[in-house]
């Protein structure tokens, strides 16, 4: 493949129709946050704190994964949280098991009450994405900016992402080397929408 390829930022409340490439087209993975009705999930005081470790499956998470309630009164599909990850139902891992999607590992998440003592029979799994592509090509890109007072300049908004596609190692669920946006293929997206998931 030549050329570069070109993400989309895709919210998964909205339908933002998609942008096409030249290549297969790549969706920047997001989620408006949840109303102040739905769970909102922290990690339990002795838990893992490398959160990019794991959600870029550097640490392998092998035990429930601990994470207690912190606001809300119902669960979605896609929880809220305060860290990195994502954390899904078991109805989006066992479809994207199905589809036999690439570049992610699930593992397994324990919910407890606020307090943190009672667990709830909630069956959920944090995402690490284990797929790879090379650096983010900031000059391809359209960048809105201003120069901090120190000199430095802060970027404010990015119009489109980029990479040498020829770096992609062709996963479903990938990061770019140098960024931690969660990429996905069109496959992914679509698999989303025929679920009608929920978050």
């Amino acid at each position: 493949m030549k050329g570069d390829a070109l993400l989309r930022s895709l919210d998964l409340m909205s339908n933002s129709k998609p942008v096409e490439t030249s290549l297969s087209e790549f969706f920047y993975l997001t989620a408006k946050p949840g109303k102040s009705s739905c769970y909102w999930l922290q990690p339990s005081e002795n838990e893992i704190r490398s959160y990019e470790k794991i959600e870029r499956g550097e640490i392998k998470v092998t035990n429930p994964y601990r994470m207690k309630i912190q606001f809300g009164r119902k669960n979605n599909d896609f929880l809220g949280n305060g860290v990195l990850f994502l954390v899904v139902s078991r109805k989006v891992v066992d479809h994207w098991r199905l589809m036999n999607f690439t570049g992610w590992e699930p593992f397994q998440i324990s919910i407890y009450d606020k307090q943190g003592k009672r667990k709830l029979p909630l069956e959920y799994y944090g995402i690490s994405i284990t797929g790879r592509a090379g650096k983010h090509v900031v000059s391809k890109g359209v960048q809105k900016s201003k120069v901090l007072s120190d000199g430095s300049i802060c970027i404010l908004k990015m119009k489109g992402i980029y990479f040498d596609p020829e770096t992609w190692d062709g996963s479903d669920f990938f990061y770019l080397s140098d960024a931690r946006w969660k990429i996905v293929t069109k496959r992914v997206i679509r698999s989303l929408e025929h679920l009608k998931c929920t978050g």
